[in-house]
């Protein structure tokens, strides 16, 4: 059949491609062996670069809280900012955000914490006296303002306030001299909002958002704490002990300042008896001796003889002879000659010479303080994280250099990308010197209260303002529940709340002073 005639004749040509192909093949094959001799051809093969093996990251917390509102955000117009040194309060907010970056070494961040909140006591004072000088209610809502962390659930999942937590923004709140309420916003989201004295709520915000992430952190990050209820009691007990802190910091800065009035109202009276003891001596009739002395010269002149005339006038007319103890006679010559002159001084410009030798106290205490200038190091904090971004490698490597240079030891280094989180910084109650710090500031560490009346008078103001602010807002709160007291399934778990609590005292709410947690 002609259909079949076709597909067989199809069949056979595609034989015959095939064993065609095959021929040339083995031609080739021929060709490339008789080539073998000559090395120079021969194709070689590149071997493939090892591939390196990617770091571990690490476990990401599953909540993270962030700063949403901030007092002088939220106030049309920056009412509550309007008596407040801009200047000072912009340094605050700038120290505060450089302390939080990413690419800020331990150093620099411990320098803008401790900046920051030296800032913030200034600024304490400044509001206390506005705040002093404030009568009518509208005024003092004026410095009022709130200041919102929102903590949220990176998964999605279920939040509820947990009492750690709870007990964190309760420590915060009593160090910068606030108040908090907590409110959830969705299944997933919890506001903690702080109000108050305006500048205070912004500082007590980016404080909070500090410590619930580095207490996250931490938690992840702790391998000796095994089961949920170990790591809840890990974080209970970093919380108990940020309390504990801001308890004793209080009670300390009260006797701080009652101290530092006590020392003052004894240097004050000291100047004042000085000055009353000089006052006297003014006072005192100086005629006699002024006389003496004119005397002195009108003998010299009318007998010719001048080649003694102290002798000639201190000579004792009983004894019919002159003072054996010449040296007491011209010593007593020389205190004529300065009670001549003052009272010459006194003649001129009294007042002027009252106020030269009026003895004011002096508070200042000797220590040198070493400011840092923000705007370079948040250049240098993007320059950083420009290179992460670009080389990886490269910005690791710079990393370990940063931390050679500051001496720390090879058993202490961890992962470089924990820097940010815990850094590792070894320092005294004094100031740490940086390579950036080329200038000193003359601040004297004075404490920023100077009476017990005064600080207690702001604390109390600082209450009633937060309380007239909430009012003004129409906001009535409720109080939840009393917390329930912490039990331990083991003793893994109460090793873990003491380890907490240890690991607190690496937080410093104060000075802003931050270890890290596995650091012994």
């Amino acid at each position: 059949m002609p259909r079949e005639f076709k597909r067989q004749k199809r069949y056979n040509d595609h034989d015959d491609y095939d064993e065609g192909s095959d021929a040339s093949e083995s031609d080739d094959d021929a060709s490339i062996d008789d080539d073998d001799d000559d090395d120079d051809f021969v194709p070689t093969r590149k071997a493939k670069a090892k591939k390196k093996p990617k770091e571990k990251s690490l476990p990401k917390p599953p909540n993270k809280a962030t700063v949403t509102i901030l007092a002088d955000e939220y106030i049309e117009g920056n009412q509550s900012l309007e008596n407040v040194d801009q200047t000072t309060l912009e340094r605050v907010k700038k120290a505060l955000n450089l302390s939080r970056h990413p690419e800020t070494t331990e150093h620099e961040a411990h320098q803008a914490l401790r900046l920051a909140m030296k800032l913030m006591e200034k600024l304490n004072v400044t509001q206390a006296q506005v705040l002093e000088s404030m009568e009518g209610k509208e005024d003092r809502l004026k410095q009022a303002g709130q200041s919102v962390v929102t903590v949220s659930c990176q998964k999605g999942k279920n939040m509820y306030i947990q009492a750690w937590a709870r007990t964190a923004s309760r420590a915060v709140s009593r160090i910068f001299d606030v108040k908090h309420y907590t409110k959830v916003i969705e299944k997933n989201r919890i506001a903690y909002t702080f109000y108050g004295l305006a500048p205070n709520t912004v500082s007590a915000a980016h404080a909070f958002e500090m410590v619930y992430n580095l207490i996250m952190q931490w938690r992840m990050t702790n391998k000796e704490a095994k089961g949920m209820n170990a790591k809840n009691a890990y974080c209970r007990g970093v919380a108990d002990g940020l309390h504990h802190f801001s308890v004793r910091e209080k009670k300390r800065e009260k006797k701080e300042a009652k101290q530092t009035e006590i020392r003052r109202l004894e240097e004050q009276k000291k100047a004042e008896e000085l000055q009353r003891q000089k006052e006297i001596e003014r006072l005192e009739p100086s005629n006699v001796k002024t006389n003496m002395k004119v005397m002195i010269e009108d003998e010299a002149e009318e007998g010719g003889n001048a080649s003694n005339p102290v002798h000639t006038f201190l000579a004792d007319p009983d004894e019919g002879g002159f003072s054996d103890d010449s040296s007491d006679a011209e010593y007593d010559f020389g205190d004529h000659r300065e009670n001549a002159a003052s009272d010459l001084r006194e003649g001129l410009d009294t007042e002027e010479a009252r106020e030269e030798d009026a003895v004011a106290p002096d508070f200042r205490v000797k220590e040198e303080v070493y400011d840092i200038d923000l705007d370079e190091l948040q250049k240098r904090s993007d320059e950083r994280a420009r290179k992460q971004a670009e080389n990886p490698e490269l910005a690791l490597y710079d990393a370990k250099k940063e931390r050679n240079k500051h001496g720390v030891k090879k058993e202490d280094r961890e992962d470089e990308t924990m820097q940010d989180v815990k850094p590792k910084v070894e320092m005294d109650e004094g100031v740490v010197k940086t390579e950036q710090q080329d200038v000193k500031v003359e601040e004297a560490d004075v404490p920023s209260w100077q009476s017990a009346g005064a600080l207690i008078a702001f604390r109390e103001t600082s209450v009633l303002l937060a309380n007239e602010y909430l009012k003004n807002r129409k906001l009535k709160l409720r109080k939840r529940r009393k917390q329930a007291a912490l039990r331990f399934k083991d003793s893994n778990a109460k090793d873990s709340y003491d380890r907490g609590w240890e690991d607190s005292k690496k937080i410093d709410l104060k000075r802003k002073r931050i270890k890290a947690a596995d650091e012994d």
